[in-house]
């Protein structure tokens, strides 16, 4: 008897041996397996330097569409890819480990227990991510509010020194800063910069921290410079203080359409979308300042067809730039939205079966409850400008169209009457010199009194403040007349002190080349230091 039970014992031991290292083995390759997903899915490191970049085209170039896009189009391609789940039951997606990963999983934890290591958790770990994913799909839709509510949550569950933890962080302060609350950002991103030091993220967080301080010190100097309220919130609109230039804003009377276009614009950028949509379809329909509509529209077409991603206002928007002759943003735009991809954690939660019986399961259905609580939200906002939408529409539809205008005959201003002119009217200086207008490629047309090109930025000056480009927006500059007597000619100036006069320049690659009277001349643009009127 003996001679039988000892080597059935020894081979019991072995089997058993066997099985314990497979199942040591087996959860090891799912823990490097996640890993490795995770390093693919993640891109933390590109994640900190797009940050970056929105904070900088929110400040500095907030027009520029083609840059817009693109940070949409990167932004899409971070925490939106399907994890490698390891040993998912597919059936509802619960995060379930099988008797061989369970009996691995509880043997690596009590070793970990005894070397006073954290238990390993893959199941909380894939968790997470998902509401991490979550979390940054409400940051790239605007919803500022909620997304930092998510991050404040998960700020709890990683571990401080963890790299999980210093995106929450960093993020977290980018959201608090883009909803108008620059303590607590400055709170989130100095926690970063101390946890993480020399780390993208920390270095991210100090270039965020740098243009939120200067943000508040030109705020703080707009507050002690200008008296009016109106001056006030152009001023803040210019530097980025979306949230007081829009307190600002509502307070003054009489406002011109550019001003309620700065309102509405301030509206969107602090998340409040729907109520921009119904303010830039009001200035849409204004016929008072043609181009104030069309960049209304062009807000509504980024609205409708890369955030909201909503037909009825993506329709609404093509139909009026076809009437505008503003097509060329709605093949950029169209363009881009193609390559934006589709969230990948909302594919999930939407085919997450309702009937979860684990743990995993249950707090994931809370998060699809969270989902279906926010999307019913949003569209309620929506409802009320898609409605208005579609009703200008079948207005439009029945009105007939409008008779072509007339082009104004201008009569001949003859020397005497000049002279009247300028006996009956005081002119400013700036008033008889007029403004250099600046064309964009996109078709703008910006007035100033001078360009400036530095660090391939074009800077465009006038009495009150100042407007940063990137000089890849630039198309032809002119003189816009301040008054019938005034000349038409301006002066390039260089780097090395040589001055140009000319009627009209013209950017081509990095060359600009100006026409004077003696015939053209074309500058490198690293030459150029500014262009003013003479």
């Amino acid at each position: 008897m003996r001679k039988i039970v000892l080597p059935l014992i020894f081979l019991l031991i072995i089997l058993l041996f066997i099985f314990i290292s497979n199942s040591i083995i087996t959860v090891k390759l799912q823990e490097l397996r996640f890993q490795i997903s995770k390093e693919q899915l993640l891109n933390y490191e590109l994640s900190s330097n797009l940050l970056r970049e929105k904070f900088r085209q929110m400040l500095l170039s907030r027009d520029d569409y083609t840059n817009e896009i693109k940070l949409n189009i990167t932004e899409s391609e971070i925490l939106n890819s399907r994890l490698t789940e390891a040993r998912i039951q597919s059936s509802n997606n619960d995060f379930v480990f099988f008797i061989k990963e369970k009996s691995g999983m509880l043997i690596i934890n009590i070793v970990r227990f005894l070397n006073l290591k954290s238990a390993l958790k893959l199941s909380d770990d894939q968790k997470d991510l998902l509401k991490l994913q979550f979390s940054f799909y409400l940051e790239r839709t605007r919803k500022f509010p909620l997304a930092s509510k998510k991050y404040l949550e998960l700020e709890e569950k990683f571990p401080k020194e963890s790299s999980d933890y210093a995106f929450t962080l960093l993020h977290n302060g980018f959201c608090l800063a883009l909803a108008g609350q620059t303590e607590e950002a400055l709170v989130k991103l100095h926690q970063t910069e101390v946890l993480f030091p020399n780390t993208h993220f920390g270095e991210n967080a100090k270039i965020l921290i740098a243009l939120l301080l200067e943000g508040k010190k030109r705020s703080d100097k707009i507050d002690e410079t200008n008296d009016n309220d109106r001056a006030k919130a152009t001023a803040l609109y210019r530097v980025g203080q979306y949230k007081k230039a829009l307190e600002l804003f509502d307070k003054v009377p009489d406002r011109i359409k550019r001003e309620d276009f700065m309102r509405a614009r301030s509206m969107e950028e602090i998340g409040k979308t729907a109520s921009a949509v119904q303010e830039y379809i009001k200035l849409v329909r204004q016929k008072e300042d043609k181009d104030t509509a069309i960049q209304a529209n062009r807000r509504l077409l980024m609205i409708g067809s890369i955030y909201e991603k909503n037909k009825e206002l993506t329709d609404y928007s093509k139909e009026n730039a076809q009437k505008m002759g503003d097509l060329e943003i709605v093949k950029q735009v169209e363009e881009g939205s193609k390559l934006i991809k589709k969230a990948v954690i909302i594919e999930k939660l939407e085919q997450l079966e309702q009937n979860t019986n684990t743990e995993e399961g249950r707090e994931l259905a809370e998060l699809k409850k969270e989902l279906e609580s926010i999307q019913t939200s949003t569209k309620k906002e929506m409802k009320e400008s898609v409605r208005e939408v579609a009703e200008v529409r079948k207005e439009e539809e029945k009105e007939p169209s409008p008779p072509p205008e007339e082009e104004p005959v201008e009569e001949e201003i003859g020397p005497e009457m000049k002279q009247n002119f300028q006996k009956e009217f005081e002119v400013t200086q700036d008033e008889v010199k007029g403004q250099l207008k600046i064309k964009l490629v996109d078709g703008r047309n910006l007035l100033g009194r001078s360009l400036e090109f530095r660090a391939e930025k074009a800077i465009i000056k006038t009495a009150f403040y100042e407007t940063i480009l990137p000089e890849n927006m630039i198309d032809t500059i002119i003189v816009e007349s301040g008054s019938f007597f005034s000349n038409s000619r301006f002066k390039l100036e260089t780097n090395d002190g040589q001055v140009f006069p000319a009627t009209k320049a013209t950017k081509k690659g990095n060359e600009i080349t100006i026409k004077s009277q003696d015939g053209e001349i074309e500058v490198p643009i690293r030459r150029v230091r500014r262009l003013t009127l003479q």
